[in-house]
């Protein structure tokens, strides 16, 4: 399994409106992908200008199909307009899951 972790900083008079983008993104990955195995949005609580994306994928290919699925390319025009600066990106392993 394969997860990306996305750590973003919006401009504060854009929360509301990155909020409401982020959760409209995510019924869309839903409908036109495979959607991830989990695709979760947390906001920090010491900053609420700090959010961090957490998706799983079953494998590589699948994070690679979400990556280059034709609708992303708009996504990440879109969401460039909230930033304060770019996104802290990374693609782990993982090691071991738990059942909540």
């Amino acid at each position: 399994m394969i997860s990306l972790i996305s750590r973003i900083i919006v401009r504060s008079e854009f929360i509301e409106d990155f909020e409401e983008y982020c959760h409209h993104l995510k019924k869309r990955v839903q409908e036109i992908e495979s959607p991830p195995i989990s695709y979760t949005i947390h906001r920090s609580e010491k900053d609420n200008c700090q959010f961090i994306f957490v998706q799983l994928f079953a494998d590589r290919d699948a994070l690679e199909a979400h990556m280059t699925a034709a609708f992303m390319d708009e996504a990440r025009e879109r969401l460039r307009t909230f930033y304060v600066a770019t996104p802290a990106v990374e693609i782990c392993q993982v090691l071991e899951e738990t059942d909540a």
